[in-house]
């Protein structure tokens, strides 16, 4: 059900309405929390500092390719 969950939320973009839907009717006889299951989703959803990590590892990755290849214009 995690997998599930992640799926939806990262690849497909879908909301916690569009889940329940999906989980309740995938998985009848588990019983679905509504709690839980905004909690999970909010561990797959990307956040700002996220998205600003990721830019700020890439700016570095960057400037030790220039350092090892000079031929990397700025």
């Amino acid at each position: 059900m995690i997998e599930d969950i992640k799926f939806m939320t990262v690849s497909c973009k879908f909301g916690a309405i569009a889940q329940r839907k999906f989980l309740e009717q995938k998985y009848p006889i588990h019983p679905l929390y509504s709690r839980e299951l905004y909690n999970t989703i909010q561990r797959f959803r990307l956040t700002k500092e996220s998205l600003l990590n990721d830019a700020a590892k890439l700016s570095n990755w960057l400037d030790n390719q220039k350092e090892i290849d000079s031929r990397i214009i700025n």
